[in-house]
């Protein structure tokens, strides 16, 4: 199940105010062009290099090596 399929899950067992403020939302990143640069399906997330909650630096690699 993707992460949409599972949203969407979520979405339908809401209440009707629940699925209008999840819809206003989704319209509102539409709108927004903040889903423009998003990963489509099958691309890669690029590498990176971040401090984590511990101030360790963890690479795209490391999080890899930790499987899905």
């Amino acid at each position: 199940m993707t992460l949409d399929d599972k949203l969407k899950a979520i979405r339908d067992r809401s209440k009707p105010e629940g699925k209008k403020l999840y819809d206003d939302l989704i319209a509102r990143l539409r709108q927004s062009g903040a889903l423009d640069n998003a990963l489509k399906t099958g691309e890669s997330f690029p590498d990176f290099a971040l401090p984590n909650a511990a101030g360790r630096i963890v690479t795209r690699a490391d999080v890899l090596a930790g499987g899905p």
